[in-house]
């Protein structure tokens, strides 16, 4: 018979937060801000008590923007970072809340009187009790536990570009890349793809078609991987790099009815959510079709 326990646990936040928009010059403005964050944990299973109280987390933000002409814009940012977590560690108890600062700078673009806009930005987060796979550890539930890393460092990139093209045709492309380790020098969370990609775009046909919008898109992830155990010992299991296609195709009904066919996974792409913990395998959904009507009061 396998043994569980009861948990009982009571969390309780409150915050608020002011901002200030200042006209500095011309083409230069400056945002700054504060939130104030209350967080509160109590934690019980019947033998062990577990208790945990901010009642001022300050998280103050600061963000420069310089317009370089009525086209490209120019910012920079800093913020703190005050962020409540329910991941559990092999005790069973609630890790304590995430904390450190990002900074980011990049370059922002309008184009085609503001319809399609487009951002390169670069970033560089710090942070400590970062929740981090504890393998070989289960809760009481059966699910997965979790230890707090400190003295954490990711730095990336992201690229997005979004808006209407021409009438009718929208697009939407992102692109994200990061590199995160923990004090050691060691990687962070392998199991998460250090390298995405996602494209979609829609097409609302011309002239007495337009009750109809047709879409194609695809997101592609870099290789992951997540330590497992074999006979021969230690080992990684290994995700390689895929791509999940999709179909899409809208059908205005009326001015407040659309019907929406979605084909996911189009090419039954067979890739794994999960691999290696415990010798399990999890495999993501195979293709499938969902219509959808939607109909607006």
């Amino acid at each position: 018979m396998a043994n569980w326990t009861r948990t009982h646990t009571e969390i309780t936040q409150r915050g608020f937060y002011s901002a200030l928009r200042l006209s500095l010059a011309d083409p230069l403005k400056l945002i700054v801000g504060s939130r104030v964050s209350q967080y509160k944990i109590n934690q019980s299973d019947g033998s062990t008590d577990f208790n945990y109280e901010k009642k001022s987390a300050l998280s103050p933000y600061a963000g420069l923007i310089f317009a370089l002409n009525p086209t490209y814009s120019l910012y920079t940012s800093y913020t703190t970072i005050f962020n409540p977590q329910t991941y559990r560690d092999r005790n069973n108890q609630v890790l304590k809340p995430t904390r450190g600062n990002n900074r980011e700078i990049g370059i922002k673009g309008r184009y085609f009187d503001g319809r399609f806009n487009a951002s390169l930005a670069l970033f560089d987060a710090h942070l400590n009790n970062v929740a981090t796979l504890d393998n070989g550890y289960l809760l009481p539930d059966g699910s997965q536990a979790y230890k707090a890393s400190n003295g954490t460092v990711s730095k990336g990139i992201e690229v997005d570009l979004q808006g209407e093209l021409s009438p009718g045709w929208n697009l939407s492309l992102g692109v994200a890349n990061f590199a995160a380790a923990d004090s050691d020098g060691s990687r962070l969370n392998p199991q998460l793809p250090r390298t995405t990609a996602r494209l979609f775009t829609t097409w609302q046909l011309p002239g007495r078609f337009d009750a109809l919008t047709i879409g194609a898109g695809a997101n592609w992830q870099s290789s992951s991987w997540l330590a497992a155990t074999s006979p021969s010992g230690s080992t990684r299991a290994t995700q390689k790099s895929y791509t999940v296609a999709s179909l899409m195709a809208r059908y205005a009904l009326t001015s407040q009815a659309d019907i929406t066919v979605n084909i996911n996974n189009l090419f039954d792409q067979r890739y794994t959510v999960m691999n290696g913990f415990y010798n399990q395998v999890l495999y993501g959904e195979p293709r499938n079709v969902v219509l959808t009507v939607d109909y607006r009061f």
